[in-house]
């Protein structure tokens, strides 16, 4: 388990640095669009191959958990039911159920932050940046 997810990380930088490639490293002699997720790409790369030779130098690999994957699983129903409900409603259900079920935190904190955190997050990402986000059933109704 140990060198199986940074296998995936090195996998990953691999995909961004083929992928940032296609948008510019260097454009009308500054940064383009492709420099950053380049230098995330290598930086993945090389932070998976540390791990995984620190990982040969260990004898006791542990047992395998499957609560690894949870938070991948998670990402993954955000990414998908943001299509449908919208990127605010997913993050709002995310908090709301990791903070209360997984965490097990109190109900009048879980209220709060699931309140707060997706209201930053609107005023920052679509009043503020205008980042075009998913809106879902709610975006086609208005």
């Amino acid at each position: 388990m140990k060198r199986i997810v940074p296998i995936g990380l090195m996998g990953i930088g691999v995909y961004w640095c083929i992928m940032s490639i296609q948008y510019g490293l260097w454009v009308r002699k500054g940064p383009g669009g492709g420099f950053l997720p380049m230098l995330a790409g290598i930086l993945a790369i090389l932070i998976g191959i540390w791990v995984v030779k620190d990982s040969f130098k260990e004898t006791d690999l542990g047992k395998f958990n499957k609560k690894v994957f949870l938070p991948i699983g998670v990402m993954l129903a955000i990414a998908i039911l943001s299509e449908y409900i919208g990127l605010i409603c997913a993050i709002v259900i995310y908090l709301f159920c990791w903070l209360r079920f997984y965490s097990k935190v109190n109900l009048k904190t879980t209220i709060l932050i699931t309140i707060i955190c997706p209201c930053i997050v609107y005023a920052i990402f679509i009043m503020w940046l205008k980042v075009p986000v998913p809106t879902g059933i709610f975006g086609r109704l208005m």
